[in-house]
Protein backbone atom coordinates (compact mmCIF):
# COMPACT_ATOMS: atom_id res chain seq x y z
CA UNK A 1 0.00 0.00 0.00
CA UNK A 2 2.89 2.34 0.76
CA UNK A 3 4.43 1.74 -2.65
CA UNK A 4 1.11 2.39 -4.35
CA UNK A 5 0.74 5.61 -2.36
CA UNK A 6 4.22 6.80 -3.31
CA UNK A 7 3.43 6.17 -6.96
CA UNK A 8 0.42 8.52 -6.90
CA UNK A 9 0.53 11.92 -8.60
CA UNK A 10 1.25 14.94 -6.36
CA UNK A 11 -1.49 15.91 -3.93
CA UNK A 12 -3.71 18.96 -4.19
CA UNK A 13 -2.27 21.29 -1.51
CA UNK A 14 -4.47 22.85 1.15
CA UNK A 15 -4.31 26.61 0.57
CA UNK A 16 -5.74 28.57 3.48
CA UNK A 17 -6.58 32.24 3.01
CA UNK A 18 -3.93 34.45 4.58
CA UNK A 19 -5.57 36.46 7.34
CA UNK A 20 -8.98 35.08 6.40
CA UNK A 21 -11.34 32.34 7.48
CA UNK A 22 -11.69 28.91 5.88
CA UNK A 23 -14.20 26.10 6.03
CA UNK A 24 -13.48 22.43 5.53
CA UNK A 25 -16.85 21.12 4.38
CA UNK A 26 -17.68 17.54 5.27
CA UNK A 27 -19.55 14.79 3.47
CA UNK A 28 -21.01 12.12 5.72
CA UNK A 29 -24.04 9.99 4.98
CA UNK A 30 -25.03 9.49 8.64
CA UNK A 31 -23.76 10.13 12.16
CA UNK A 32 -24.18 8.22 15.46
CA UNK A 33 -25.53 11.35 17.16
CA UNK A 34 -28.18 12.18 14.58
CA UNK A 35 -28.77 9.25 12.22
CA UNK A 36 -29.14 9.73 8.46
CA UNK A 37 -28.25 13.29 7.55
CA UNK A 38 -29.79 13.61 4.12
CA UNK A 39 -32.55 11.61 2.47
CA UNK A 40 -31.30 11.64 -1.12
CA UNK A 41 -33.39 10.50 -4.05
CA UNK A 42 -31.98 8.13 -6.64
CA UNK A 43 -28.29 7.36 -7.02
CA UNK A 44 -26.38 7.76 -3.73
CA UNK A 45 -23.09 8.33 -5.54
CA UNK A 46 -24.64 11.11 -7.60
CA UNK A 47 -25.71 12.76 -4.36
CA UNK A 48 -22.14 12.66 -3.02
CA UNK A 49 -20.82 14.20 -6.23
CA UNK A 50 -23.51 16.87 -6.11
CA UNK A 51 -22.69 17.71 -2.50
CA UNK A 52 -19.01 18.09 -3.36
CA UNK A 53 -19.94 20.36 -6.26
CA UNK A 54 -22.05 22.50 -3.93
CA UNK A 55 -19.12 22.81 -1.53
CA UNK A 56 -16.91 23.89 -4.40
CA UNK A 57 -19.42 26.57 -5.46
CA UNK A 58 -19.78 27.68 -1.87
CA UNK A 59 -16.09 28.40 -1.48
CA UNK A 60 -14.91 25.57 0.77
CA UNK A 61 -11.15 25.28 1.15
CA UNK A 62 -11.28 21.48 1.31
CA UNK A 63 -13.74 18.60 1.48
CA UNK A 64 -13.63 16.14 4.36
CA UNK A 65 -15.04 12.70 3.58
CA UNK A 66 -16.13 10.22 6.24
CA UNK A 67 -14.86 6.80 5.23
CA UNK A 68 -15.82 4.84 8.37
CA UNK A 69 -18.41 2.25 7.23
CA UNK A 70 -20.19 1.14 10.40
CA UNK A 71 -21.31 4.25 12.27
CA UNK A 72 -21.11 6.71 9.38
CA UNK A 73 -21.96 4.54 6.37
CA UNK A 74 -18.89 5.90 4.60
CA UNK A 75 -16.37 4.29 2.29
CA UNK A 76 -13.08 4.81 0.53
CA UNK A 77 -15.10 4.82 -2.68
CA UNK A 78 -16.78 8.01 -1.47
CA UNK A 79 -13.36 9.54 -0.84
CA UNK A 80 -12.04 8.75 -4.28
CA UNK A 81 -15.29 9.78 -5.95
CA UNK A 82 -15.09 13.21 -4.34
CA UNK A 83 -11.36 13.59 -4.95
CA UNK A 84 -11.79 12.80 -8.62
CA UNK A 85 -14.71 15.17 -9.18
CA UNK A 86 -13.77 18.34 -7.29
CA UNK A 87 -10.77 20.64 -7.72
CA UNK A 88 -10.58 21.04 -3.94
CA UNK A 89 -8.20 19.03 -1.76
CA UNK A 90 -9.93 16.18 0.05
CA UNK A 91 -9.31 14.85 3.54
CA UNK A 92 -9.96 11.36 4.85
CA UNK A 93 -11.81 11.40 8.16
CA UNK A 94 -11.89 8.10 9.99
CA UNK A 95 -10.63 6.40 13.13
CA UNK A 96 -7.07 6.10 11.89
CA UNK A 97 -5.06 3.75 14.10
CA UNK A 98 -2.51 2.34 11.67
CA UNK A 99 -0.16 4.13 9.23
CA UNK A 100 -1.52 1.77 6.58
CA UNK A 101 -4.67 3.89 6.59
CA UNK A 102 -2.66 7.03 5.79
CA UNK A 103 -1.16 5.33 2.73
CA UNK A 104 -4.59 3.94 1.88
CA UNK A 105 -6.01 7.49 1.95
CA UNK A 106 -3.46 8.67 -0.59
CA UNK A 107 -4.12 5.69 -2.87
CA UNK A 108 -7.75 6.85 -2.90
CA UNK A 109 -6.56 10.36 -3.84
CA UNK A 110 -6.82 12.14 -0.50
CA UNK A 111 -4.67 15.21 0.04
CA UNK A 112 -4.90 15.00 3.81
CA UNK A 113 -5.96 12.94 6.81
CA UNK A 114 -7.53 13.60 10.18
CA UNK A 115 -5.71 12.11 13.16
CA UNK A 116 -7.27 11.87 16.61
CA UNK A 117 -4.78 12.47 19.42
CA UNK A 118 -6.84 10.40 21.85
CA UNK A 119 -6.39 7.31 19.69
CA UNK A 120 -2.64 7.83 19.42
CA UNK A 121 0.05 9.33 21.66
CA UNK A 122 3.28 11.31 21.53
CA UNK A 123 5.29 8.13 20.90
CA UNK A 124 3.24 6.74 18.02
CA UNK A 125 2.22 9.97 16.28
CA UNK A 126 5.59 10.49 14.53
CA UNK A 127 5.02 7.29 12.54
CA UNK A 128 1.74 8.65 11.22
CA UNK A 129 3.26 12.05 10.50
CA UNK A 130 6.11 10.36 8.63
CA UNK A 131 3.54 8.55 6.48
CA UNK A 132 1.87 11.88 5.76
CA UNK A 133 5.25 13.43 4.94
CA UNK A 134 6.29 10.89 2.32
CA UNK A 135 2.84 11.00 0.69
CA UNK A 136 2.70 14.82 0.94
CA UNK A 137 -0.58 14.94 2.81
CA UNK A 138 -1.65 17.60 5.28
CA UNK A 139 -2.78 16.56 8.76
CA UNK A 140 -5.62 17.86 10.91
CA UNK A 141 -4.74 16.72 14.43
CA UNK A 142 -7.80 16.65 16.65
CA UNK A 143 -7.75 17.16 20.42
CA UNK A 144 -10.57 17.26 22.96
CA UNK A 145 -9.13 18.72 26.16
CA UNK A 146 -6.11 20.09 27.97
CA UNK A 147 -4.64 16.65 28.60
CA UNK A 148 -3.78 16.36 24.91
CA UNK A 149 -1.98 19.69 24.50
CA UNK A 150 1.41 18.07 25.09
CA UNK A 151 0.70 15.56 22.32
CA UNK A 152 -0.22 18.44 20.02
CA UNK A 153 2.97 20.34 20.83
CA UNK A 154 5.10 17.27 20.17
CA UNK A 155 3.29 16.60 16.90
CA UNK A 156 3.80 20.17 15.70
CA UNK A 157 7.53 19.90 16.35
CA UNK A 158 7.81 16.65 14.41
CA UNK A 159 5.53 17.83 11.60
CA UNK A 160 7.60 20.98 11.15
CA UNK A 161 10.80 18.96 10.93
CA UNK A 162 9.26 16.63 8.34
CA UNK A 163 7.60 19.37 6.27
CA UNK A 164 4.02 18.33 7.05
CA UNK A 165 1.36 21.03 7.02
CA UNK A 166 -0.42 20.48 10.34
CA UNK A 167 -3.60 22.08 11.64
CA UNK A 168 -4.69 21.98 15.29
CA UNK A 169 -8.31 20.93 15.63
CA UNK A 170 -10.49 21.23 18.73
CA UNK A 171 -13.48 18.90 18.75
CA UNK A 172 -16.29 20.03 21.05
CA UNK A 173 -18.03 16.65 20.88
CA UNK A 174 -17.35 14.10 23.59
CA UNK A 175 -16.80 10.84 21.72
CA UNK A 176 -18.07 8.79 24.66
CA UNK A 177 -21.33 10.63 25.41
CA UNK A 178 -21.65 12.24 21.94
CA UNK A 179 -22.65 15.48 23.69
CA UNK A 180 -21.34 18.79 22.34
CA UNK A 181 -19.80 21.39 24.66
CA UNK A 182 -18.94 24.43 22.57
CA UNK A 183 -17.39 26.05 25.64
CA UNK A 184 -14.38 23.87 24.84
CA UNK A 185 -13.49 26.27 22.05
CA UNK A 186 -13.07 29.17 24.48
CA UNK A 187 -11.36 27.07 27.15
CA UNK A 188 -8.71 25.71 24.80
CA UNK A 189 -8.10 28.59 22.40
CA UNK A 190 -5.66 30.52 24.68
CA UNK A 191 -3.63 27.34 25.17
CA UNK A 192 -3.26 26.35 21.52
CA UNK A 193 0.14 26.86 19.88
CA UNK A 194 0.18 30.05 17.83
CA UNK A 195 2.34 28.69 15.00
CA UNK A 196 -0.37 26.49 13.39
CA UNK A 197 -3.91 27.25 12.19
CA UNK A 198 -6.66 26.49 14.70
CA UNK A 199 -9.73 24.59 13.49
CA UNK A 200 -13.02 24.38 15.41
CA UNK A 201 -14.99 21.15 15.02
CA UNK A 202 -18.55 20.07 15.93
CA UNK A 203 -21.61 22.02 17.02
CA UNK A 204 -21.25 24.75 14.40
CA UNK A 205 -24.31 25.54 12.32
CA UNK A 206 -25.04 29.29 12.23
CA UNK A 207 -23.29 32.53 11.34
CA UNK A 208 -23.41 33.38 15.06
CA UNK A 209 -21.49 30.18 15.84
CA UNK A 210 -18.85 31.09 13.27
CA UNK A 211 -18.49 34.67 14.50
CA UNK A 212 -17.98 33.29 17.99
CA UNK A 213 -15.13 30.95 17.13
CA UNK A 214 -13.50 33.48 14.77
CA UNK A 215 -13.43 36.01 17.61
CA UNK A 216 -11.56 33.41 19.69
CA UNK A 217 -8.82 33.15 17.09
CA UNK A 218 -9.94 30.08 15.16
CA UNK A 219 -9.17 30.55 11.49
CA UNK A 220 -11.07 27.57 10.13
CA UNK A 221 -14.02 25.32 10.92
CA UNK A 222 -14.86 21.74 10.02
CA UNK A 223 -18.60 21.63 9.31
CA UNK A 224 -20.57 18.57 8.31
CA UNK A 225 -24.05 18.01 9.73
CA UNK A 226 -25.37 21.53 9.11
CA UNK A 227 -24.27 21.45 5.49
CA UNK A 228 -25.54 17.91 4.93
CA UNK A 229 -28.99 18.87 6.25
CA UNK A 230 -29.18 22.10 4.26
CA UNK A 231 -31.36 22.37 1.17
CA UNK A 232 -28.81 24.83 -0.25
CA UNK A 233 -25.36 23.93 1.11
CA UNK A 234 -23.55 26.27 -1.27
CA UNK A 235 -25.50 29.27 -0.02
CA UNK A 236 -25.08 28.28 3.63
CA UNK A 237 -21.38 27.76 3.11
CA UNK A 238 -21.01 31.23 1.63
CA UNK A 239 -22.91 32.77 4.55
CA UNK A 240 -20.78 30.97 7.14
CA UNK A 241 -17.52 31.85 5.38
CA UNK A 242 -18.52 35.50 5.07
CA UNK A 243 -19.33 35.67 8.79
CA UNK A 244 -15.91 34.27 9.67
CA UNK A 245 -14.07 36.59 7.30
CA UNK A 246 -15.95 39.59 8.65
CA UNK A 247 -14.67 38.90 12.13
CA UNK A 248 -11.10 38.05 11.15
CA UNK A 249 -10.82 41.20 9.04
CA UNK A 250 -11.70 43.23 12.14
CA UNK A 251 -9.08 41.40 14.18
CA UNK A 252 -6.19 41.99 11.75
Amino acid sequence: MKQRALAEAPTQPLDLRAGGFDIIAEIKRKAPSSGTLHAHDGNANAFVVGQAAAYTRGGASAVSVLTEPTAFNGSLDDLQLVADTTPLPTMRKDFIVDPYQVYEARVHHASGVLLIARLLNAETLPVFLDAAAVTRQFVLLEIFDESELDILASAIQHATARGVFLLAGVNARNLVTLQVDTNQFARLSPQLPSDVPHVAESGLATTSDIRGIASLGYRAALIGSALMRSDDPARLLKELSSAGREVTSQCT
